[in-house]
Formats: structure tokens, sequence, C-alpha cells
């Protein structure tokens, strides 16, 4: 597979179009809920499968900045989807400017879940982390989610301040998929570290939402995850009876 030295957007377009299945429109907009008052309301679909996004950004790594920049405006998701996996080793800091400067088009957790930790976290974990508290206050469920998994890099290398902090900010979130970004980053620390996911949850286990709750305990034993399940169900309970 031959690399292009040049990428010009209506190629990649062209590309991308020979690719695509208009059946799997109709999946998409299903599981990525973007009918009428869902979270991806409106987003627009070219009808391509992942595994065929990754082909074609095979034939792109070493693309320029101002085409990042042109595929993060598109108006269809896979175009977005293609720059999140776009990566340049050279001059990371604009990279990182252009996915906060654009971050509203990455409007669904795919999009983050690919992006975050690759970007947000990578470029943070020598700096201040003062952009993901920022993140973490937004009024945008997919800023707050960006905020969470961004950490996944920091969890990666062993450092799980952030991560908890974070966590303790959103843990009781009002959006699910804020709070199953809370769960899956605990759940990480899990795999590493299952003391200290263990240690977290002991101390704020009662006060999470169950859904973060849940997704952070999926590598718990069975008799762990009920004892903090009716941990926090015994506080709750309790909370109603006031």
């Amino acid at each position: 597979m031959r690399v292009k030295e040049k990428v010009n957007i209506d190629e990649i377009e062209r590309s991308m179009r020979k690719f695509a299945d208009k059946k799997h429109i109709k999946f998409s907009q299903w599981y990525l809920k973007t009918g009428k008052g869902e979270h991806g309301e409106g987003d627009k679909f070219i009808g391509l499968r992942v595994p065929a996004i990754r082909k074609i950004s095979k034939l792109h790594l070493n693309m320029p900045l101002e085409c990042i920049q042109k595929l993060l405006q598109s108006p269809f998701h896979e175009m977005r989807y293609l720059a999140k996996k776009a990566t340049n080793d050279v001059a990371f800091k604009p990279i990182f400017d252009c996915y906060m400067l654009h971050r509203a088009s990455i409007n669904n957790w795919d999009l983050i879940d690919i992006s975050a930790h690759h970007v947000v976290g990578r470029y943070l974990i020598d700096k201040d982390r003062t952009p993901l508290y920022e993140l973490a206050k937004s009024e945008s469920m997919w800023d707050r989610r960006i905020a969470m998994v961004a950490t996944l890099h920091f969890i990666r290398a062993k450092e799980y301040t952030d991560t908890l902090r974070l966590a303790e900010l959103l843990y009781n979130d009002q959006r699910h998929l804020v709070q199953t970004g809370v769960g899956w980053m605990i759940k990480e620390i899990s795999n590493v570290s299952f003391s200290t996911a263990e240690c977290f949850i002991a101390e704020q286990g009662a006060k999470m939402h169950r859904t973060s709750l849940v997704y952070a305990m999926h590598h718990f034993p069975k008799t762990k995850r009920q004892k903090y399940l009716k941990s926090a169900r015994e506080v709750n309970n309790l909370l109603l009876l006031q």
C-alpha cells in the first residue's frame, strides 16, 4: 500500500465514497443516536465502516495540519473520524490546539474515544492539567467526556491522580455517556492497579451514580461487586428516608 505524499480533501472524500455502503448509513444513524432529540442529532454519514476508514487513514499517515482542520470542519462523521486518526509527531502542539479549537465537531462518543487520550492526554502528560478541569466544568457533555477519556494516556503511564479527581467531579453527571466515561476510566485503573481502583470505590462508591459504579467494577470479583452495590443501595435508601 503506497502512502500519499500530498493530501487533497476532495481526493479523500472520493476515496471514502468509493468504499461507502449506503445501507450502513441507517445503522450508523441508529448506533450513534442521531435522531431528533438524541445526543447525535443531525449528524451526517457517508456510509463507511470503521475498517474502511482505517484503510484510508493508512494512505495518509503524514497528513498536514491544514488538512486535519478541513476534515474536522466536515459535516460528515466519517471525515471527522479520519481526522482523529491522523497524527503528526513533528509538531504536536498545533494538533492539540487544533483539536481544542474544533472540539465542537467532536460530537459523539466514538470520535472522543479514539482521539481524546491520543491528542489531549498525550499533549498534557508532562504539562499543567488545568485544561481538563475546565473541560469537566463545561456545559457540553462531550467536553466532559473528553476530559475523562483523555486521562487514559495518564493511566497507561501509571498516573492516576487526575483521573480520580475528575471522576469525583463527574461520577454523578446527569448524562449517561459521561457516567460511562467515568466508569470506564476507573475500570482501566483496575487493570493496572486494582488496589487503587478498589480504594476509590470503597471511599466513593456509595455516592457514585449506579452506571458509573457498575462500569468501574467490571473486572471486580462478583463478591466485591455485590458488596459495593449493596453499600450504595443502603446509602441511597437512607437518603430517601430523610
